[in-house]
C-alpha cells in the first residue's frame, strides 16, 4: 500500500510539472515552426527568384 501511495504521489508530481510547463513547450513548438516556415521560404526563394529579383 505505501509503494502504491508513493507511485500516486510521484506521477501527481510530475503531472503538474507537465501542466506547469505545458505553455513554455507550445510556445517553443510554435517559434520553431515559425523559424521553419521562414527558413523553407528563403530556400525556395533561392532556388526560385522572382523575375525582378534577377535584374
Amino acid at each position: 500500500m505505501h509503494e502504491l501511495e508513493q507511485t500516486c504521489r510521484e506521477f501527481r508530481k510530475q503531472h503538474n510539472h507537465l501542466d506547469a510547463t505545458k505553455p513554455k513547450l507550445q510556445h517553443l513548438v510554435s517559434e520553431i515552426l515559425q523559424h521553419e516556415e521562414e527558413r523553407d521560404q528563403l530556400v525556395y526563394q533561392s532556388f526560385y527568384p522572382e523575375p525582378s529579383a534577377l535584374d
